[in-house]
């Protein structure tokens, strides 16, 4: 493995993971925010020794690290670590775009996400739209397709016209800025140890790419992490929050536009990461 090679894959991710919403404007959405002391409690240390060496009554002492980490609010040193491998999709197999990141994370971090996923559940279940299809229990993408398929075939049957606007979010998970889902889990009053555990752990998060025999370590600082169990209610929880307030309003500001059309009676069907903005028809005038 070439220099060259490692250098090339340490720089596009450096970037790819950088944030890019400076400390000002963190401080700005969170005015509330604690310090946070990031030290380890040496009784985690102790706990993280016992897991190494595979103790015992594994289940009680996960129980014990778990409760730890949300009562102190931090985790152990390199709880939350990643190893990641680059799968080559299709394309130019010298374009580093053209190959996908596979995060392998420890499973003891990924059931402690799981607890912390169920136990914040109901909370950001009431928070979401019936606009959002994605990652919801009970919910499918699949129901919205047919509202759009049954909708192109009124506006087919009654000859109105029908705008439709696909908005596919390129590396949705990757560049979602970590103060927006802390903003958004504060507004939705979930428990402040559960948010302040999140921020440690992604705080402290570090991916480690292996290419070949050899491997760099990479800072993430930005993103949500493939993988974890978490990831896709804090990605959907930041898009119902943030992005459609902001994001989505201003990518499609020109397509509204072109349409002549404004306001809330617009559809907006979403599926997980893809946006699907329709109008105008005339359906209720026909």
């Amino acid at each position: 493995m070439t220099p060259d090679i490692l250098l090339i894959v340490k720089q596009f991710y450096k970037d790819l993971y950088c944030k890019v919403t400076s400390t000002t404007d963190a401080s700005a959405s969170h005015p509330e925010n604690e310090e946070e002391d990031d030290s380890v409690p040496p009784v985690l240390a102790a706990e993280d020794h016992a897991l190494r060496s595979g103790a015992d009554s594994l289940t009680a002492i996960l129980i014990h690290l778990f409760n730890l980490c949300l009562h102190q609010r931090t985790i152990p040193a390199g709880f939350a670590d990643a190893r990641t491998i680059l799968l080559y999709k299709k394309g130019d197999a010298e374009d580093i775009k053209n190959y996908r990141p596979i995060l392998l994370l420890s499973t003891i971090y990924k059931t402690f996400t799981r607890i912390l996923t169920e136990r914040i559940r109901v909370i950001l279940n009431a928070a979401e739209t019936d606009e959002q299809a994605g990652f919801r229990r009970t919910f499918s993408a699949i129901d919205h397709i047919h509202v759009n398929k049954e909708l192109v075939q009124k506006v087919t049957e009654y000859r109105l016209p029908l705008y439709m606007a696909f908005v596919d979010y390129e590396k949705a998970f990757d560049l979602v800025e970590n103060c927006y889902v802390w903003r958004a889990l504060k507004r939705q009053q979930v428990p402040m140890p559960i948010i302040s555990v999140l921020k440690k752990i992604y705080d402290k998060a570090k991916s480690t790419f292996c290419i070949g025999n050899t491997s760099i370590d990479v800072d993430i600082q930005r993103g949500v992490r493939q993988g974890d169990a978490i990831s896709p209610r804090l990605f959907t929880i930041d898009a119902s929050v943030h992005w459609t307030v902001d994001r989505i309003t201003r990518c499609t500001e020109h397509f509204w536009h072109s349409v002549h059309r404004t306001g809330p009676d617009r559809d907006r069907p979403v599926f997980s990461w893809t946006e699907l903005w329709t109008g105008p028809s005339s359906l209720d005038r026909a």
